[in-house]
């Protein structure tokens, strides 16, 4: 899947994110009642899919700039000051942030722990799926000139960086 079909498989994500934050007054809440909807709600509903695929970076942005425009505030008709950087929110809270997610870097470690869970469990059912996938477009995994693979599994998961960032989708 690639350019703007890929945007469009994952709008669905987006919208419903947006569609939960517009709902939403901030002025109604306090800023701990704030933090919780979006750390509970708005950053929780692309997490089962982030688990499985890597979402495109352009809609972690999206999704990330309007749960900050809820955060300060902000309308379509009316524009806040954003008081703080968004990554400086996303820091722990001993170090002066929210603890909120940096959803980009929260996608890339949960196709990582899958990327792990195939190369230690080889024979499940995932790890199977991507063997099956991998060996269809296995010139993606470069082996060394010197390397001799002794079965097909070593030939795609033998360089595990590159199947790792394989899984990621990189």
């Amino acid at each position: 899947m690639m350019g703007r079909k890929k945007m469009t498989f994952f709008n669905d994500i987006k919208l419903r994110v947006l569609n939960k934050i517009s709902n939403w007054n901030s002025k109604l809440f306090s800023s701990g009642g704030n933090e919780v909807l979006i750390k509970a709600i708005a950053q929780a509903i692309p997490t089962y899919v982030m688990s499985v695929l890597r979402l495109p970076i352009g809609l972690c942005i999206d999704i990330q700039k309007a749960i900050a425009e809820f955060w300060w505030g902000s309308k379509k008709e009316k524009r806040r000051i954003h008081w703080a950087k968004w990554d400086r929110l996303c820091k722990a809270k001993g170090m002066g942030g929210m603890e909120f997610r940096d959803l980009t870097c929260f996608n890339q470690a949960l196709v990582a722990k899958q990327g792990w869970r195939v190369i230690h469990f080889p024979e499940s059912l995932m790890a199977r799926v991507y063997k099956q996938d991998t060996l269809r477009t296995q010139a993606s995994c470069k082996l060394n000139s010197n390397q001799t693979p002794h079965s097909s599994r070593e030939a795609c998961y033998g360089d595990v960086k590159c199947f790792i960032m394989r899984c990621a989708g990189e």
